[in-house]
């Protein structure tokens, strides 16, 4: 029931990711659920993906499982490092000498990446737990024992000008991809880059906030006022903490502390990305980056700040939802 059509070359095509796809899953559960106007499934992956793609859509799911999903840059490492220490006691020192990328695996890796090696849904299914979990895939190719179970999922969005930008850097220097800002863009407006349709993703689960075992919040709250998402976020782990050690944890989840922190910047995984996907490679890379709202304004047009916002008025015409920044 998985369907995957070549969407042939592109201009983001690089040595790290290519032979792009979209897939799609007919009949799932999710789609039984919340979803109703959004009746596109697909999701652009890469061939690879097809390896692993039963394996995620039948794995065992765990009440106990925390999983945090989103499309990629939209804040994701800074949501798996906070949910992990909310949830592990503030164990600091676990976190520090275990590395993020081992605390909070993600998923379907090994099958988005082409020179990645195999096996990134084994080790998560095999994982002690209570898992932790990160992905970039939709709703319809999650577990379907997702749906069904009492595990935690943390959806975490983020508006599209500051994401694209960030997925551009992140592209030229873990993936390979030595184009242009221009291409980049109107390519993933195309819906032709990893992950995309990017509205699509963010509605459905959108369609889903109010299930009891979801949290969608948005990076802007976050960079806005995170002492509350920080309270939100104990309160929904069931969890209770101090004022005074929840005001430790956001000083640790600083950009700077993040940034700094070999556990948490990913040094290890940009690495080995540069010396298999032959990416840009000018030492001024870090994977968390700016990490602030509006830095969009440095470095797109504003013939494409325009397009953007066109696209994303006509995108979100017949939905609640809408973007912070």
């Amino acid at each position: 029931m998985f369907e995957f059509t070549s969407i042939g070359p592109t201009k983001v095509d690089c040595d790290g990711c290519h032979d792009f796809v979209y897939v799609s899953y007919n009949k799932t559960d999710a789609s039984q659920l919340d979803m109703e106007g959004n009746n596109n499934n697909r999701i652009v992956l890469i061939e690879k993906y097809a390896k692993i793609a039963q394996k995620i859509k039948d794995m065992e799911v765990y009440d106990d499982d925390i999983w945090v999903v989103s499309f990629p840059k939209s804040g994701t490492t800074w949501t798996m490092e906070m949910t992990w220490l909310l949830n592990n006691d503030l164990n600091y020192k676990m976190a520090r000498d275990v590395e993020l990328s081992h605390r909070v695996p993600m998923l379907e890796i090994s099958g988005v990446l082409n020179l990645f090696p195999e096996g990134s849904a084994d080790t998560v299914i095999n994982m002690r737990r209570p898992r932790h979990i990160k992905t970039h895939l939709n709703v319809a190719l999650l577990p379907d024992k997702l749906w069904t179970s009492k595990a935690k999922v943390f959806y975490v969005a983020r508006n599209p000008k500051d994401c694209i930008v960030s997925y551009f850097h992140h592209s030229r220097h873990i993936t390979g991809y030595h184009g242009s800002m221009d291409d980049f863009v109107e390519t993933f407006l195309q819906d032709k880059v990893l992950y995309t349709p990017y509205f699509e993703h963010i509605q459905a689960f959108w369609n889903l906030r109010h299930k009891p075992n979801i949290m969608m919040f948005m990076y802007e709250d976050m960079q806005a006022d995170l002492l509350s998402i920080l309270r939100k976020i104990s309160e929904f782990l069931g969890k209770n903490y101090t004022d005074k050690q929840l005001i430790e944890l956001k000083e640790h989840l600083s950009a700077d502390k993040m940034r700094k922190n070999p556990s948490c910047n990913n040094d290890v995984f940009l690495s080995e990305a540069q010396k298999r996907n032959n990416p840009v490679n000018d030492g001024t890379y870090t994977f968390i980056r700016k990490a602030k709202v509006g830095g969009y304004k440095e470095e797109l047009s504003q013939h494409f700040i325009e397009r953007i916002d066109k696209w994303t008025e006509e995108s979100l015409k017949f939905t609640d939802f809408r973007f912070k920044c």
